[in-house]
């Protein structure tokens, strides 16, 4: 099917046409339904285009309006809706471009005192409730599920589930979700079958974050977004004046879901809604490999209070005895002497600040874990009951996890967010910390529950506030320090560094599995300029797996146990050690980047997204392949390398593999490894060994290309870190 590069949008007898070069978008004005179209003209989606308002207050109904004015202006279409639950009427407007849409404007019109429950998109009403109405047979949703991990659903599989797509996690009653990935998009598109492939795809997601908790339902076949914004436990979204919704509603469209999130990520660079960040604009810190204690701290029982200076110290001896070279010693969870403090026990952890100096000593940054958002006693800190979350009784909000219980700052009050941008600064001072992993998304209660006492900034923009006051001030006092959260979207990189594909706890004995899927789905990193942080599982047998990926998408990390026995009862051995050292040796370092995938599953909802064989492509160029042995023998990457077990291959320069004057290999299997020579010199092989020493590699060259034996012990059994190609 053809379509035009340039947007034509006309009236018709039945309703609206819209052709684009990316799809075709047809409005029905009786049923008020729109069909999304592919470049293939295969369906992609049918949903309404009228958002469902629910309401309360007395006399509330619950009814969708009907289309009475449309107005087409250039490629802008704005609607009115009269007669929308009862009385009220709703406007919107949707702006068409070449490879996406916008529905923004929207503006409902309460017809007397109605509080605003949720706005849903791509929704109905059925039998008095709200029902999910957008008809396509898969969504991509990631992080939807944890247990097993699963981002791709067949929807006529899923019964009535809800997926947080914000920075809720944990009490959102979704399904089975346990952390939370801040992304605010939803892909579709159709399967297909044995007869026919996968149709073209969409991606919707938001240009702005809302005062409610943005989630995506499904239900038997159909899908819809919704913001819960509880304005009638919190009262900031009530009638009779009209209530905007500034958060737009951004749709790409193009030809798989993967594509489609890219697309609708320049779409938001496009309209101004977020922007990408440049190499400059990230701290070198964000590309560092890491070690994180928190494996350790599980596995010796050292958690709460009985994390002290002597578990630390025995952990950090451990690690300088590995052989491992990371860069950053991270400090997890438990060094605080109260949440809200951000100050070190000075009673378990007497000479802490002395131990971050031996680390730095040794040529290490370090890293340190935080949640900023606890307080376990306000009043002790000065503070009122007016700087922490409240019920919708008024009453401080109280989370409780096990034997501990603890606030959550509220940062629209002035008090609390001085105290908390004062806090950071001193965390800065006194620590000197070279990155700063944050971690409380999962834990803060839905708008359901609690909510600040500006009400305006609730929902999801607690997270923005959150960012804007601690992110704020440490880069005030120290912009050379990365930032560590959890997120897939752009709409947050003014403050994000870097994101954590971590904790993956709920996927014991599939790490590596898990991983595959977060790996390449934080691959969309690559397109807005934020660093993916590689972690392993908390098992040793599935960590060679989870850095053939991380050699992709960022910079490597271990959170598995070094001082004792995993939870099988392995340890890190001189082989393994050896291959993270080759992975963390060929990390990139330049943010912006694109994945190519030679192997991979798009669509399987229990096997997918991962790739088996892909690269990553730096302007252009491929900078880095991790090949994984075909079924069938050799895996061949045209015109650059093929190769007969698994490996890893990376230019050492700007240059691109097939042109570069240096090569490093990172074999995790002895085998067959060939390199296109592109007229370059004689080559020169090195073997770099763990432990420090070096060995010459024999190799051949054969017509266009340089074939080695890559070997993962030297002749004395020491484990090759990486085999060097200099021409």
């Amino acid at each position: 099917m053809n379509l035009p590069d340039a947007v034509t949008v006309r009236r018709t007898d039945v309703g609206i046409e819209v052709d684009a070069a990316s799809y075709r978008w047809r409005w029905s004005r009786e049923t008020d339904a729109v069909t999304l179209a592919g470049a293939d003209g295969r369906t992609i989606v049918e949903y309404p285009l009228q958002p469902v308002i629910e309401v309360a207050g007395d006399g509330a109904t619950t009814a969708s309006g009907r289309c009475d004015r449309v107005v087409i202006d250039g490629t802008r279409v704005d609607m009115r809706y009269a007669g929308v639950n009862g009385g009220a009427s709703l406007t919107l407007a949707v702006r068409f471009h070449s490879t996406y849409f916008v529905l923004d404007d929207v503006v409902y019109a309460p017809a007397a005192d109605e509080a605003i429950v949720r706005i849903v998109y791509f929704g109905t009403w059925a039998d008095g409730a709200i029902a999910p109405a957008a008809a396509a047979s898969a969504c991509v949703i990631p992080g939807g599920r944890q247990l097993p991990e699963q981002a791709i659903f067949r929807t006529a599989a899923i019964e009535d589930q809800r997926y947080s797509v914000g920075y809720f996690g944990l009490g959102t009653e979704s399904d089975h979700q346990q952390w939370a990935l801040p992304h605010y998009l939803v892909a579709c598109y159709d399967a297909g079958d044995d007869a026919a492939p996968a149709s073209h795809a969409a991606c919707s997601g938001l240009g702005a974050l809302p005062d409610g908790h943005a989630l995506v339902r499904i239900d038997d076949g159909r899908f819809c977004y919704e913001i819960s914004i509880r304005g009638d436990l919190w009262g900031h979204r009530r009638g009779p004046a009209p209530q905007r919704f500034e958060a737009p509603l951004v749709t790409a469209v193009a030809a798989d879901w993967y594509s489609a999130g890219l697309a609708h990520f320049d779409a938001l660079f496009a309209e101004g809604y977020a922007r990408r960040k440049r190499a400059e604009d990230v701290p070198a810190s964000a590309f560092l490999s890491q070690f994180d204690t928190w494996g350790d701290q599980i596995h010796r029982r050292a958690i709460l209070d009985r994390f002290d200076e002597t578990h630390l110290r025995e952990i950090y001896a451990a690690f300088r005895a590995s052989g491992l070279t990371s860069k950053l010693f991270v400090i997890d969870d438990k060094w605080e002497h109260t949440y809200g403090s951000l100050e070190h026990d000075p009673e378990r952890f007497p000479h802490f600040i002395e131990l971050l100096d031996e680390v730095r000593a040794g040529g290490l940054g370090i890293g340190l874990w935080t949640a900023f958002p606890r307080c376990e006693d306000f009043r002790a800190l000065g503070l009122t009951e007016d700087a922490v979350l409240m019920t919708p009784d008024g009453a401080p909000y109280v989370e409780r996890q096990r034997k501990r219980s603890w606030y959550i700052f509220d940062l629209t009050n002035a008090d609390a967010a001085a105290y908390l941008a004062g806090r950071a600064r001193h965390l800065v001072r006194t620590y000197r910390p070279a990155m700063v992993k944050i971690d409380f998304g999962y834990e803060i209660p839905l708008p359901d529950v609690a909510g600040p006492h500006d009400a305006s900034q609730g929902g999801e923009r607690l997270l923005l506030r959150f960012l804007e006051v601690i992110v704020g001030a440490i880069k005030q006092e120290d912009p050379a320090i990365a930032i560590l959260y959890y997120c897939l979207t752009p709409l947050l990189n003014q403050y994000l560094d870097q994101t954590g594909a971590d904790d993956m706890w709920m996927s014991r004995g599939a790490y590596d599995a898990c991983f595959a899927k977060r790996a390449l789905l934080s691959s969309w990193c690559g397109s807005f300029g934020v660093v993916p942080y590689g972690s392993s599982g908390y098992d040793w047998c599935s960590a060679e797996e989870i850095w053939l990926d991380t050699a992709i998408i960022g910079a490597p990390g271990i959170i598995a146990p070094i001082s004792v026995a995993d939870e099988y009862g392995d340890r890190l051995t001189p082989g393994l050690a050896a291959r993270y050292n080759g992975i963390a040796r060929i990390t990139r370092t330049n943010p912006n980047y694109n994945v190519e995938c030679y192997d991979a599953d798009l669509h399987d909802p229990a096997a997918g997204p991962r790739a088996r064989a892909w690269a990553r492509i730096e302007d252009g160029r491929a900078v880095v392949i991790t090949l994984r042995q075909a079924a069938g023998g050799t895996v061949r990457v045209a015109g650059i390398a093929e190769e007969d077990g698994r490996a890893v291959i990376a230019s050492l320069t700007d240059a691109g593999i097939g042109a570069s004057a240096a090569l490093a290999i990172v074999p995790f299997d002895a085998g067959r490894v060939s390199v296109a020579l592109n007229g370059r010199g004689e080559p020169i092989v090195t073997a770099h060994l763990f432990g420090g020493g070096e060995i010459p590699v024999a190799s051949e060259v054969e017509g266009q290309r340089v074939v080695i034996n890559a070997m993962i012990h030297a002749p004395d059994g020491t484990p090759v870190e990486r085999i060097e190609i200099r021409f």
